[in-house]
């Protein structure tokens, strides 16, 4: 049996990008690509078969990412065949100063293919035939 992953990270999705470019118009275009980008790696996921897609580290900017913004992360990944599993980073740990975005995504997610690592022990997917050792950051401290 073989077993296919897509392995990706870093999405830093509600990032404004106001200390990079001046021009609205490129700010913008910018924050639209990223959700574009999430569709996209759907996609090549579902067309290659993959069991999983592991999105290890950063997904969010920081704590203060909108509610909006993380309903259109789960809805572009709505249509993925198979499982998501998110490990908390640096940039959005799991327990934040503020409403942590996980908090926030685990209490709007109606798919069971998404998972968040909440704690570092194994996960097992694919009827225990995968096991994901993720280590999640709780603080950005850590």
């Amino acid at each position: 049996m073989s077993i296919k992953i897509i392995h990706t990270s870093d999405w830093h999705i509600g990032r404004a990008f106001s200390s990079t470019f001046e021009d609205q118009d490129t700010r913008s275009h910018l924050k639209v690509a990223r959700f574009e980008v999430i569709a996209e790696i759907v996609k090549i996921a579902n067309a290659e078969n993959a069991d999983v897609i592991l999105v290890a580290s950063d997904i969010f900017e920081n704590q203060g990412v909108s509610e909006q913004e993380i309903r259109k992360v789960l809805a572009n990944l709505q249509d993925c065949d198979g499982r998501v599993v998110f490990i908390p980073g640096n940039h959005d740990p799991l327990i934040g100063q503020f409403n942590s975005p996980w908090k926030k995504m685990v209490a709007i997610k109606k798919s069971e293919n998404i998972l968040v690592a909440r704690e570092p022990k194994p996960i097992g997917l694919l009827k225990a035939q995968l096991f994901v050792l993720p280590s999640p950051l709780l603080t950005s401290l850590n």
